[in-house]
């Protein structure tokens, strides 16, 4: 057995003048130290006390931006370097805040990943997209698949499969226009979910994109089987 420790510490009286807070202070500096690749140690500061707060912000921005209908999808062409023809196209969501006006993703995605707020629009992303494929249809356009992105979380605290077949059963759209994209550190981070989630969407017959291959294990496995 290998052991590895992570260690947070307040110091009195400069970091809190009570054990609660001084808890609470050196419980964030452990998640800082872990932050940092664990196996080491971070004292308390007011940067992550001030961090703490604009996170909490943000999140509580993303629940009512969502009752608030303030995020939209965009579509970003996918070309073939062989034709210069559109192949297809990513969902992309985007948030046009109220008052900060527009909210880049790496602000605020992150922070939906931890706060499992990302189930919420990751499935705006999907029925969006769906839409969006029957609206072309409807206007006779020549239809290209739409790759949305899915998250590590959606497999954590949802059935696998179970939400996207719904989805997919209420458009009743063609199954090879859409295109789910995943991330290959989320087949490491979740691999038994990962590989029932891929079984089941093989079987609906939707495509399977995996981005960021390389940056990983790069297992081969998970392509060939």
């Amino acid at each position: 057995v290998f052991a590895g420790i992570s260690l947070g510490a307040a110091v009195y009286p400069n970091n809190g003048n009570s054990a609660d807070k001084l808890l609470k202070h050196s419980d964030l500096a452990m998640y800082s130290a872990k932050a940092k690749g664990k196996n080491t140690f971070s004292f308390f500061s007011d940067e992550m006390a001030e961090k703490l707060h604009l996170r909490f912000d943000i999140e509580q921005d993303i629940r009512r931006g969502i009752k608030q209908q303030e995020f939209k999808v965009v579509y970003q062409p996918k070309y073939g370097l062989a034709d210069d023809e559109i192949m297809g196209f990513e969902a992309l969501i985007r948030w046009h805040h109220p008052t900060k006006g527009v909210v880049h993703p790496d602000d605020f995605i992150p922070i939906a990943e931890e706060s499992d707020l990302i189930c919420e629009l990751g499935e705006f992303v999907l029925r969006t997209a769906c839409d969006q494929i029957i609206h072309w249809k409807q206007l006779n356009i020549q239809s290209v698949p739409i790759s949305v992105n899915v998250s590590v979380a959606q497999l954590k605290y949802e059935a696998p499969g179970t939400n996207l077949m719904d989805i997919l059963s209420y458009y009743d759209i063609e199954k090879d226009m859409l295109e789910l994209e995943i991330t290959e550190s989320m087949l490491l981070d979740d691999e038994v979910n990962a590989i029932e989630f891929l079984n089941k969407v093989r079987a609906m017959g939707v495509n399977i994109a995996l981005d960021d291959f390389g940056t990983g294990y790069s297992s081969l496995n998970y392509l060939c089987s």
